[in-house]
C-alpha cells in the first residue's frame, strides 16, 4: 500500500511540474467602443479627421472616456493662430450654441 501511495504521489508530482512548465498563454482581448471601433485606433481616426480639416478648425481639445477611464485625449490647432500658439492643457474655450449637445 505503502508503494502505491509513492507512485501516485511521484505521478502527481510529475503532472503538476509538467504543467506548472508549459508556457501560459493570455488571449487578448480587443477592447472595442460602443462605435464599434478598437480603442488604440480611435486617436489614428482622430488625428486622420483633423488633419484634412485643420483649414478650418482653429482649435479643437478632444477627450473619449469610458467611465472613469480617460481612452483618449489631446488638444489640436493654435489658441492664437497669428502668433502661432498651440493648444495646451491649460486652454480655455469659449462655449457656443453647438457645445448645448455636449453638455
Amino acid at each position: 500500500m505503502s508503494l502505491m501511495k509513492n507512485q501516485l504521489t511521484l505521478i502527481i508530482l510529475i503532472i503538476a511540474i509538467c504543467f506548472s512548465i508549459l508556457p501560459t498563454t493570455t488571449l487578448a482581448v480587443e477592447r472595442t467602443l460602443p462605435s464599434g471601433l478598437p480603442d488604440p485606433k480611435i486617436g489614428a481616426i482622430i488625428d486622420a479627421y483633423l488633419e484634412a480639416n485643420k483649414d478650418t478648425t482653429a482649435a479643437v481639445s478632444i477627450a473619449v472616456f469610458r467611465g472613469q477611464e480617460t481612452l483618449y485625449e489631446r488638444g489640436y490647432g493654435h489658441t492664437n493662430i497669428e502668433k502661432q500658439i498651440a493648444v495646451d492643457d491649460e486652454t480655455v474655450y469659449e462655449w457656443g450654441s453647438v457645445s448645448k449637445l455636449l453638455v
